[in-house]
């Protein structure tokens, strides 16, 4: 089942999830274009399998509920993923 970000958030509101900003950054980065917001994905599974991953930003690991939402969040932000690990 694919769920639409908006309804996934909505009906996890219990569940600590890092939200995704909807519009590109003002600024645009100095190591590659901002991609299109139509080229990110905008629908991921509705399955809780959290996840800690880092990206290639230095900032420190982020949390989400799948694989799926870290890899939206990469792309709406211009970033690659480093790595990924379940949270038991």
């Amino acid at each position: 089942m694919k769920l639409h970000l908006s309804a996934v958030l909505g009906s996890l509101a219990a569940v600590p999830i890092l939200t995704f900003a909807t519009a590109a950054p003002a600024v645009a980065s100095a190591q590659a274009p901002v991609q299109p917001r139509e080229a990110c994905p905008t629908h991921c599974n509705a399955v809780y399998q959290p996840v800690v991953c880092i990206f290639n930003d230095g900032a420190p690991a982020r949390r989400f509920t799948n694989e799926c939402f870290a890899r939206v969040y990469a792309c709406q932000h211009n970033l690659k993923i480093v790595r990924c690990s379940r949270v038991a």
